[in-house]
């Protein structure tokens, strides 16, 4: 499958409850760590605890951001380009 390898250094302090939003969709499932995005994408998040939380009709994904941290996000798609 092709996939994309994205690693993000946070650097600096944040105030509390600051969070890095990593998708906004429709709906998203979870399955063996994956999160199906929908539009045939599936991401992964390592080197943090995403949050998911509920606006408007939506789900969005967050990761929260402290400073000092590397957070690496693997996107695949479904099908082949």
């Amino acid at each position: 499958m092709t996939s994309l390898v994205r690693t993000i250094a946070i650097e600096g302090e944040a105030d509390e409850n600051t969070f890095f939003r990593l998708a906004s969709t429709g709906s998203q499932t979870a399955e063996e760590g994956w999160f199906d995005i929908g539009e045939n994408m599936k991401i992964l998040i390592e080197g943090a605890d995403p949050v998911v939380r509920q606006v408007g009709g939506e789900k969005e994904i967050l990761v929260p951001v402290g400073g000092g941290e590397t957070v690496t996000v693997t996107y695949r798609w479904n099908n082949p380009l």
